[in-house]
C-alpha cells in the first residue's frame, strides 16, 4: 500500500515541476518573438486537451491492427 501511494506522490510532484518548466519556457519563447502569452497559453491549453485524443486513436488502431477482424 505505502509503494503505490509514494509512486503517486512522486508522480504528482514531477507533474506539477514539468508543468512550471512547460509554461516558463512557453512564455520566453513568446516573448523572443513578440507573441501575446495568452496565444502561447490556449496552444498548450489545446494541444494538451488533443494529445490525450491522439494516444487513444493510435492505441486503438494499434491493438485492432493486431486482431484478425472477420470481413
Amino acid at each position: 500500500m505505502l509503494i503505490p501511494a509514494g509512486i503517486l506522490i512522486v508522480a504528482i510532484i514531477l507533474a506539477v515541476f514539468s508543468a512550471k518548466i512547460l509554461v516558463t519556457g512557453a512564455i520566453s519563447i513568446a516573448k523572443r518573438f513578440a507573441i501575446a502569452e495568452f496565444i502561447i497559453g490556449a496552444f498548450i491549453i489545446g494541444f494538451a486537451t488533443s494529445l490525450k485524443s491522439c494516444i487513444h486513436w493510435l492505441l486503438t488502431m494499434t491493438t485492432l491492427h493486431d486482431r484478425k477482424i472477420p470481413h
